[in-house]
């Protein structure tokens, strides 16, 4: 046997140490109950004031002291050992007029003009960036940044640089979660933006990768073409735009007063998408959460209904439904035509998205007691409602934590994602044998519904003495008058028990000397919780 010299034992022993070191960090850092763990998502911080310091149209983050005194708070309030996770779309590097790509073969964005996006936003928003910066420097807090749709690109190690700059946090105190998955120390908490649930539109299919094969030209989802095409091109005297909830409620606030805005199928298509996302969910309140949809339903019959199979599966009261069913409103002749398209394209509108419409017409129908409701089947069928049933969205979440759980995140028992905009306290889903709860974070950004926009449409009558169209206070009401309410989840740990998350408020006008925590309903917020 070969003797060992005194420098190799003298290596070995150090490794030994340095070994010993790292797992005692390891186990130290895992013991979560002597930090928090908060979440924020969905700032979208971009292009930031114009040249006579007035807001981009463009620009949707404009709350800075609210974002200061927030990260003053939860700093004192969790004694300098906050971990605070930033679930996606903290930049907004879809929305750049002034350099010249977009998604189409003929212009993709490179690498190179992806860091001009960025370095666009870094300037805009130079102040907020040194707030988080500080705020990581402080105790023993940390930040970490996992890229959304909208900042996909920070992906990329040189887009990455220039926001990492920008911070200036010191070593160890911000990272990029280049997986796009975040774990807790024990993997018992997992948090991604939520663009790769389901069939989404703003999904990657080889995500974390978002560049080409030849590594020069970003990949694009047919979401950043939508915003590209039809936010940017409306944003510019319709701020308020995006900030409804649900989305396709502003579209269609804006059509009432215009007509089709950008390409009325693109329009129709991103609808159906919401209907999933807000429909689905108010389906589920009415039947619960176990069994399956009627698998019965005569799905040619449902497709012969045109557009009415989309607008009937609406809530009766909806403006979006009002509109559509309208037919002398010739501002949406190019809507109902697209829909009427849709409905027959089998590779656009899939069986099971026809049948899950067709159980929403059912719903609809007994809750309103409307006979002018369509039924997909014949009326002799005699089906009851409350022999349906759908888990909807649902059931996308449970499918994704299926998959993480089988590979990257398999203790996996709270899940927290973003993406969506709107607040959900969400449930326990029996995953794979484990109980499993979601909750969607919201947006850390002022977001209305639609019956407080309409609240604020009374405060601003027209000088005529008329009521204004919501269309019309898109255009009227400054984003300032939105509620000053920005959402975000908290997590604990409990010994011998799961972790426990709960949804908050952080309440603050820009002209508050401070502000307040408060429960996702409180009164002067937005009513952006999701039906449950």
């Amino acid at each position: 046997m070969q003797r060992l010299n005194i420098r190799t034992l003298t290596l070995i022993t150090l490794m030994s140490i340095l070994v010993a070191g790292a797992s005692a960090e390891a186990t130290q850092h895992c013991d979560n109950s002597d930090r928090s763990i908060l979440f924020i998502s969905d700032l979208h911080m971009g292009l930031g004031r114009l040249s006579d310091n007035g807001w981009n149209p463009l620009e949707d983050f404009r709350w800075p002291h609210a974002l200061d005194k927030f990260l003053a708070r939860i700093s004192r309030d969790h004694h300098d050992r906050v971990t605070l996770v930033i679930v996606g779309d903290f930049l907004e590097l879809w929305q750049h007029p002034s350099v010249p790509c977009a998604y189409s073969q003929a212009t993709p964005c490179s690498v190179d003009q992806m860091t001009n996006v960025a370095e666009l936003a870094v300037s805009a928003h130079n102040n907020e960036f040194r707030m988080l910066g500080n705020f990581a420097n402080r105790g023993e807090n940390h930040l970490s940044i996992i890229p959304g749709n909208h900042d996909a690109a920070l992906m990329v190690p040189q887009v990455w640089q220039v926001l990492s700059t920008a911070l200036g946090g010191r070593e160890g105190r911000i990272d990029l979660v280049k997986s796009g998955l975040w774990t807790d120390c024990d993997g018992t908490v997992v948090s991604e933006h939520g663009h790769q649930i389901g069939a989404d539109l703003n999904k990657y299919p080889d995500w974390p990768k978002v560049v080409l094969g030849d590594r020069r030209t970003m990949f694009s989802p047919w979401g950043e073409w939508f915003v590209e095409t039809l936010f940017n091109s409306t944003e510019d005297k319709y701020p308020m735009i995006d900030n409804v909830i649900p989305q396709s409620n502003g579209l269609a606030y804006y059509e009432g007063d215009h007509g089709a805005i950008g390409s009325a199928a693109e329009v129709a298509r991103f609808i159906l998408l919401n209907i999933f996302e807000t429909s689905i969910a108010q389906k589920r309140q009415v039947l619960g959460p176990s069994g399956r949809g009627h698998e019965g339903w005569n799905t040619s019959r449902g497709r012969s209904f045109g557009y009415r199979l989309f607008a009937d599966s609406l809530p009766a009261a909806s403006y979006l439904r009002q509109r559509m069913l309208a037919e002398n409103d010739p501002h949406f002749d190019e809507l109902r035509k697209a829909f009427d398209d849709l409905a027959k394209d089998q590779s656009r509108l899939s069986e099971e998205q026809v049948r899950s419409l067709c159980d929403l017409l059912a719903i609809r129908a007994a809750q309103s007691r409307d006979a002018r409701i369509r039924s997909c089947n014949e009326p002799s069928m005699g089906l009851a409602v409350q022999e349906l049933s759908f888990a909807g969205d649902d059931e996308l979440i449970k499918a994704r934590l299926e998959e993480l759980m089988g590979s990257a995140a398999p203790n996996v028992r709270l899940y927290v994602f973003g993406h969506t905009h709107q607040m959900d306290n969400g449930t326990t889903l029996s995953v794979k044998g484990e109980n499993v709860r979601f909750i969607n974070d919201g947006a850390f950004q002022r977001l209305i519904d639609e019956r407080t926009l309409d609240s604020l449409i009374v405060k601003h009558q027209r000088p005529d003495g008329l009521k204004m169209s919501r269309g019309e206070a898109m255009r009227l009401i400054p984003l300032s008058e939105l509620p000053p309410c920005y959402s975000f989840v908290q997590v604990s740990y409990r010994a011998g028990n799961s972790p426990s998350a709960e949804l908050h408020n952080w309440k603050m006008a820009e002209t508050d000397a401070e502000g307040s925590i408060v429960a996702p309903d409180s009164p002067g917020c937005a009513d952006l919780l999701k039906p449950r």
